[in-house]
Formats: C-alpha cells, sequence, structure tokens
C-alpha cells in the first residue's frame, strides 16, 4: 500500500512539486543540488520506517541503484531513525504522556545525521554524479547508436521509468522502460538511418526513421526532456 501511494504521490506531480521546491530553496545556497532528489527518504523516516524504505526503493527505480541518487538514499536511510514511531511505542508502552524534550531532541539528531550522511555521500560518491547535459540531437543519437548495435541496456538508459510509446492512433503500446524494450525494440529490432531535429508547437524532439528487423520502414517521433526520452510515438511506415 506505501509503495502504491509513493507511485500516486509521484504520477500525479505532486512529488515533482516538492522536489522543485526544495531544489530552487538548496540553490539558493549551493550550485550542487543533486541531493535534493534523495531528501523524499529523509522526511519520510522519522514518520515511517517503511515509508521511507519504499521512497527509498522509488528512488532505486527512478534513478538507479548506482547513481548518486540512490547512494545517498541509502545513506540517508541509516543515518536517520523512525523517532515519532519509537516515541509514540516506547513512551506509550510505559504510559508516559508528557515527552518533554524528547521528540525536539529526537529531530535534532535525525536532521543532524541528514547533514553528515548529505556531507558523506558527496565524499565517497560524488563521482556517480553525472555532470554531462546531452542535447536533444545528442541523446537521439545515442539512442540510433545503441539500437543499431542491439545494445539494448544502453537504450533502457536513455528512457525515462515512465516512458510512453504511441501507435499512430495514439495508442498505448508500452508505459514503462522495460516494456518499451521488450515489446517494442527487443521485439522487432530497429536499425535507424537517419534522425533529424525538428520543432513542433514549441516542443522539440528527434524525428528518426529506420527499418525494423522484419524489413517495415518506421519513422518515431521522441519527447525529449530532462535528460531522457519521456515517450515515442510511431507515426507509421514511410
Amino acid at each position: 500500500a506505501i509503495l502504491v501511494s509513493i507511485a500516486v504521490f509521484r504520477a500525479s506531480g505532486a512529488f515533482d512539486v516538492l522536489i522543485d521546491g526544495l531544489r530552487f530553496i538548496a540553490a539558493l545556497f549551493t550550485d550542487h543540488t543533486e541531493f535534493v532528489e534523495a531528501l523524499p527518504t529523509a522526511l519520510m523516516k522519522p514518520l515511517s520506517g517503511s515509508g521511507a524504505r519504499g521512497m527509498m526503493l522509488e528512488s532505486f527505480d527512478h534513478y538507479g541503484v548506482d547513481s548518486f541518487v540512490g547512494k545517498l538514499s541509502a545513506t540517508l536511510q541509516g543515518a536517520t531513525d523512525t523517532t515519532f514511531y519509537i516515541i509514540a511505542l516506547y513512551f506509550g508502552s510505559v504510559g508516559i504522556k508528557k515527552t518533554r524534550y524528547a521528540i525536539t531532541a529526537g529531530l535534532i539528531a535525525d536532521f543532524a545525521g541528514i547533514i553528515a550522511a548529505i556531507v558523506i555521500a558527496y565524499v565517497f560518491f560524488g563521482s556517480s554524479i553525472n555532470t554531462t547535459n546531452y542535447s536533444k540531437a545528442d541523446i537521439g543519437e545515442q539512442l540510433k547508436t545503441s539500437l543499431n548495435a542491439n545494445d539494448f541496456n544502453a537504450a533502457l538508459f536513455l528512457l525515462d521509468k515512465d516512458v510512453v510509446i504511441y501507435d499512430q492512433a495514439y495508442d498505448t503500446l508500452a508505459t514503462t522502460d522495460s516494456t518499451a524494450i521488450e515489446n517494442f525494440f527487443a521485439a522487432d529490432p530497429l536499425q535507424i538511418h537517419t534522425n533529424t531535429s525538428v520543432t513542433e508547437n514549441d516542443q522539440s524532439f528527434i524525428l528518426m526513421k529506420g527499418s525494423s528487423a522484419s524489413g517495415i520502414k518506421k519513422t518515431l517521433k521522441l519527447v525529449i526532456e530532462k535528460q531522457k526520452i519521456q515517450s515515442i510515438q510511431y507515426l507509421g511506415n514511410f
């Protein structure tokens, strides 16, 4: 239930609003804002250990286990504790209703753990940060190269976790990166011959043309945002 709730929270856009707000605040003080993506794990931990674990697993799925965000999320999971749960359980078990300074002390300890985890993660895992800023054309070229080499792992890295593939009538063919690879690319490998950058309604995308293993010539439209391919539309044969 927690994992489903977190998935709904992310899919609704509220998660992105929260992250963007935290990133804006962090950007006022530093150029290194990569840690913001892992903060939901830290914010959830004082309330629920299971919820924090769900946030951590979500970051693994979205950014990768070996990514900086994934490693920082795991570090934050160990550097903080379930403050409110501990107080409710142990104080309640002996009938103490007035917790005095316990909550304040616990939250200060959590805050210190968060700061320490961020600093330690940058020291030990800072090399995991991808600072390369690829253009949309570069990403299209990387997809072209990976597909022509049948390197589906490289293609998978270019796709957003929630990438959507449509056909000509906007019927959905795939809704995740794994199903996109399994049902669209790997099932009928595509050799990309040309790609051209174009603009439509102020939205940039890459138009790619190629032939599948079955001999069918296809045209694909790739919408790219935030360094990831967000959607692919199969426009038909050419």
